[in-house]
């Protein structure tokens, strides 16, 4: 209903201009309004990597941004030729023409106007299901319905839900200036955004472990309070007016970070969130984060060679002084990141390796055990566990 609305609407309002300006006007805008669609995609990807340069840099705004400055420009363009041809037009048949030939003119100016501005708003129409499908495709799954949407966002879902109901999406789907990786973004969000619960996907998922590093990522996780605000089912503004969780969506500096580790593919973290198996890194079974497991390290090591319980409890004194709250990162450019103790406490200490693999869940680590110093060990993954060995001694670590 509110599609074929706007489409009177327009019809109505532009059949009157068309009526008052006359066909030749309306004329030019019409071969604006089809340059325009054609030309729509091309150019809102090109003004799309200008934006930045003017200070719009988010990727949700030039996405919204880019294709209403290309329309804007082409209708201020359209205008303006449409009314500095009207002088010239006028003159010759004032001046020049029969005032037969003037009045002939005058009238079929004015009586094909609406005609033509009809078909202007035809599309016009179209346009409006462009933006409505463009914008949907977001708002629709990330809408909790009831009181909980804003008043955009409904209608905004309504408009969308209209172009799909009235079968406009047809003719106006092939125009959306979206990219692909917009959808992908998208499907993403709003498996998350209904699925609170995966979000440890994501911070599990390889080419974010890195992320985990920064502060922000850090406090989220020692929030106790902010698991019972996701269950509430809270809105996409809650969520975005959330201290923590509102920088992840509007930070340009993290998304950008975030879309380069992805090499800007989002098909395998989909899939991963999904079934929490990655096509892409599953290969490489060191990938991820790993906590020191203290007691299964000394029973391993015990069944290295026979040790009397004098020797147990050193080791278990040797190892948790040395290696309790220990945790290795696995990074997909190889690296392996060594963090003891909290930011927290101010204790902290982070050391770089390295790691190569060795085939069959087999790798080589360079372990940093100091400033100046690495261990050179060997490990493999088996299940959820990494084994490393050196000098008699086992060290196990769970994945996290």
């Amino acid at each position: 209903m509110l599609v074929w609305s706007i489409a009177l609407i327009l019809a109505i309002s532009c059949g009157i201009f068309g009526f008052y300006v006359g066909a030749i006007r309306c004329a030019i805008t019409t071969i604006a309004l089809i340059l325009n669609l054609l030309l729509l995609i091309p150019l809102s990807n090109l003004v799309g990597k200008i934006l930045p340069n003017l200070g719009i840099s988010h990727p949700g705004m030039i996405c919204v941004v880019a294709p209403f400055v290309v329309f804007l420009l082409f209708q201020i363009l359209a205008k303006a030729i449409a009314h500095s041809s009207q002088a010239p037009i006028e003159n010759y048949y004032k001046y020049k023409a029969s005032d037969t030939q003037r009045m002939l003119f005058e009238r079929m100016n004015q009586r094909l106007g609406p005609c033509v501005a009809i078909l202007n708003a035809l599309f016009y129409t179209v346009f409006v299901a462009i933006a409505g499908l463009g914008l949907g495709y977001a708002t629709v799954p990330l809408s909790r319905g009831g009181e909980k949407d804003s008043f955009l966002f409904k209608s905004v879902n309504l408009l969308a839900r209209g172009v799909q109901s009235t079968g406009m999406a047809r003719v106006a789907s092939p125009y959306v200036p979206a990219a692909p990786i917009y959808f992908e973004l998208v499907d993403v969000i709003a498996e998350w955004f209904h699925q609170p619960l995966v979000q440890s996907g994501f911070s599990t998922y390889p080419p974010f472990i890195p992320l985990a590093e920064k502060k922000e990522f850090e406090s989220m996780g020692n929030d106790v309070k902010l698991p019972d605000f996701l269950l509430k089912s809270p809105s996409y503004t809650d969520i975005l007016e959330h201290p923590k969780l509102g920088p992840i969506f509007t930070d340009v500096t993290f998304l950008d970070t975030a879309l380069k580790s992805l090499g800007g593919d989002l098909s395998d973290l989909s899939t991963y969130i999904k079934t929490g198996q990655s096509p892409k890194y599953d290969d490489e079974k060191i990938l991820g984060r790993w906590d020191f497991n203290l007691p299964a390290s000394v029973g391993e090591s015990k069944k290295l060679k026979r040790m009397s319980a004098l020797e147990v409890n050193r080791l278990s004194v040797q190892l948790s002084s040395l290696m309790q709250d220990v945790t290795l990162l696995a990074t997909v450019d190889h690296k392996i990141i060594l963090r003891k103790g909290s930011t927290q406490t101010g204790n902290f200490v982070r050391r770089e390796g390295t790691w190569k693999t060795d085939g069959g869940g087999k790798y080589q680590i360079s372990l940093p055990v100091a400033d100046d110093r690495s261990l050179e060990t060997s490990g493999s993954v088996e299940g959820r566990r990494l084994h490393l060995s050196w000098t008699g001694v086992r060290a196990l670590f769970d994945r996290w």
